[in-house]
């Protein structure tokens, strides 16, 4: 693993500590997920999340929601959403003393080509608890899975993800959340598709992020799609995502909305050899931001997979180091 700090562009770093367990979903290494309140009757067999569910979208209301425990209902200038959260613990109650740390993943996505990436029907809720609750390496540290709309049971369209409604679903989540948890700020950290989501909140002004680790984001939708369409052998496209949709979301065109905070930090994340999201292109997000005066950290990396795109694993390593010590 290489880091380039924010005023260089190289530079090692020792070797950090294995401390989470590797689980390639949807080549994509997934590693973090969690739940809460969705614990399976006493005996009755787990159920996994729908696949068509997740291919075909689902709608919910604010009543819905609220019955749905540990969900997030937002509603924004451009529509409403059900957000379902995934935590290694429930939220404190108004007697009881909040988290040291919140710490919130945004995973990457789970179609592809209109179909469902992996092994993602086979995916229950209690095994993602199990797996979360491995993150959390001290009782006072929270480890938080926000499922992106349409995904892991969250309301919405995963087909039109890097879409602005999107992004401001899960930006009012993530304030809804840290408040919830009663932190004056939060660690968030995201792989490809969440990443980008991580990446378009900072642009919608987000305040209250003290750390964030973007594991193989995607900040110029169109530019990767057009790199994905050369790879495939596919007609060009320009303007246009993978997804079919003319009108994503270009994080990498909105830095100027960044509120700037020097006591933050950002961590980009990304192998060199990626052939999901150029290297290239995340190395431009950063050179953008550090343009525009905001301080980034790069960290070189093995990515996983066939395509060297699953970085979850050294990025929830980062992340640990963004929460302080006692």
């Amino acid at each position: 693993m290489r880091r380039h700090g924010p005023g260089s562009r190289c530079g090692g770093v020792p070797p950090v500590p294995r401390f989470v367990r590797s689980a390639p979903v949807a080549g994509l290494l997934l590693l973090c997920f969690a739940a809460h309140g969705l614990a399976q009757q006493r005996g009755a067999p787990p159920t996994p999340f729908s696949a068509r569910d997740l291919v075909e979208g689902t709608q919910a209301d604010e009543r819905k929601c609220a019955e749905q425990e540990g969900a997030v209902w937002v509603s924004h200038k451009l529509g409403t959403e059900c957000l379902a959260t995934y935590a290694s613990h429930p939220a404190p109650k108004p007697d009881q003393v909040p988290p040291e740390a919140l710490v919130i993943y945004l995973h990457g996505d789970h179609l592809s080509g209109g179909k469902s990436l992996g092994d993602y029907e086979k995916i229950t809720p209690e095994t993602l608890v199990r797996n979360m609750r491995r993150q959390s390496f001290k009782p006072g540290v929270v480890y938080l899975l926000l499922a992106r709309p349409g995904v892991f049971g969250s309301s919405g369209d995963h087909k039109q993800r890097r879409r602005a409604k999107e992004f401001h679903s899960i930006a009012a989540a993530i304030e809804t959340l840290r408040e919830r948890y009663r932190r004056p700020s939060i660690v968030v950290v995201g792989q490809s598709g969440g990443s980008a989501a991580i990446g378009a909140v900072l642009t919608l002004g987000a305040r209250n992020i003290a750390c964030a680790v973007m594991g193989s984001g995607v900040y110029a939708v169109n530019a990767r799609a057009e790199f994905r369409r050369r790879l495939l052998g596919q007609p060009s496209r320009p303007g246009c995502d993978v997804t079919g949709y003319c009108d994503a979301y270009e994080s990498i065109d909105h830095i100027a909305s960044i509120v700037r905070d020097p006591a933050r930090r950002l961590i980009v994340v990304g192998d060199p050899r990626d052939q999901n999201t150029p290297f290239a292109l995340q190395l431009d997000w950063v050179e953008r931001l550090r343009k525009a005066g905001h301080g980034v950290e790069v960290v070189e990396t093995e990515g996983r997979g066939p395509d060297h795109h699953g970085v979850t694993r050294t990025s929830f390593q980062l992340a640990r180091g963004c929460i302080p010590s006692p």
